[in-house]
């Protein structure tokens, strides 16, 4: 038995089937955009793992016909080459590199928050990664904040229960590719970057694929805003697609190279610091549950990408259950028909 359950939305978002699908490579142009490749991995996925991967498709395996562009890119001065964006335990995350030389760590991506926080040497319990914590003893770029005359520490919870602490460090920071090139020309793409240097963790930080946590939030202090800020890019804009592999996500501008078809999309507006849409509509299968004027209250409806749960307001519960009720029945109704059919069939 599978049901399906749809959300109508009102959002400036596109989700493609696999118009991404297989791209392995990025670019910029002269308009200041950055594109990454989105990839889906396993849960289990280790280091060993996508270094196996990387070889075996650069070393012409049966997927190595993937390793194409994403098209022309103009061959001038910000022109980037391949950077991965790959899919942990059900969230995107994408290769980071700190410091001077860099050092690589792994952090999810995600619109739900604004921090951007990983482990770092000394951090107690905070769990095995994808990457080894980072040291800013040997980064000469490294420079951690004072308040006052101690540390500037903070700390951030999410809503299915894990968390975090830390201290404010800054240091050089860049997009990469899944081997650290120092001399590639994506450690140009860099900015001065203010992170969590996390001293303790909790939750599904300490299990996690990924090493920490990106926020992509509505705030100045994220990623995007300061890279628009350093003159990386042009406009302060990224965009996400995704496909049943993977995807892409594009930062300062939107990559049409990417669409199958003229984009369709309405304005987003925000709730705070996240990005709200408009839901129209819910169905499960065909049946409507109803009004859907509770989900405009409060914060409304906001987009997370760094989590794979969707909550529904408690006031649409009884027309869930009664929607749910309505289809389910009618599956099991249509399969038993199916059934009886069968089995009058050898009957006869």
């Amino acid at each position: 038995m599978r049901l399906s359950l749809t959300l109508s939305l009102a959002a400036s978002a596109t989700l493609l089937n696999d118009a991404v699908e297989g791209l392995s490579r990025r670019a910029t142009d002269s308009d200041g955009m950055i594109t990454l490749q989105l990839e889906r991995h396993p849960s289990n996925h280790s280091e060993a793992h996508e270094q196996r991967r990387l070889t075996w498709q650069r070393g012409g395996g049966p997927q190595a016909h993937t390793l194409r562009r994403l098209g022309p890119a103009p061959s001038t001065e910000g022109v980037l080459d391949e950077a991965p964006l790959f899919l942990g335990t059900g969230t995107h995350y994408v290769n980071f590199f700190v410091g001077t030389p860099p050092q690589r760590v792994s952090v999810i991506v995600d619109t739900g928050s604004h921090y951007t926080a990983f482990p770092c040497d000394g951090c107690g319990g905070c769990g095995k990664h994808t990457d080894a914590y980072y040291l800013s003893a040997k980064s000469s770029t490294s420079k951690e904040l004072k308040c006052g005359s101690g540390r500037c520490t903070f700390g951030q919870s999410y809503t299915e229960g894990s968390s975090w602490n830390a201290y404010k460090v800054e240091d050089k920071v860049w997009i990469g590719y899944h081997e650290s090139k120092p001399a590639s020309i994506l450690s140009a793409v860099n900015c001065k970057f203010t992170f969590g240097c996390q001293t303790h963790e909790t939750g599904l930080f300490t299990s996690q694929v990924s090493n920490g946590i990106m926020g992509f939030a509505h705030t100045e202090d994220t990623l995007v805003p300061q890279l628009l800020k350093a003159g990386v890019l042009h406009k302060k804009l990224f965009t996400m697609c995704f496909a049943v592999k993977g995807g892409a996500i594009v930062l300062g501008k939107v990559d049409t190279r990417l669409h199958k078809e003229t984009m369709k999309w309405n304005a987003m507006t925000y709730s705070g610091s996240w990005f709200r849409v408009a839901v129209r509509e819910v169905k499960v299968g065909t049946h409507s549950i109803g009004s859907t004027s509770s989900f405009q209250s409060g914060k409304g409806t906001i987009v997370d990408s760094g989590t794979t749960d969707t909550y529904l307001p408690r006031s649409v519960a009884g027309g869930f259950k009664t929607a749910f009720q309505q289809v389910s029945q009618t599956l099991l109704t249509a399969r038993q028909d199916v059934e009886k059919e069968t089995c009058e069939g050898i009957s006869r």
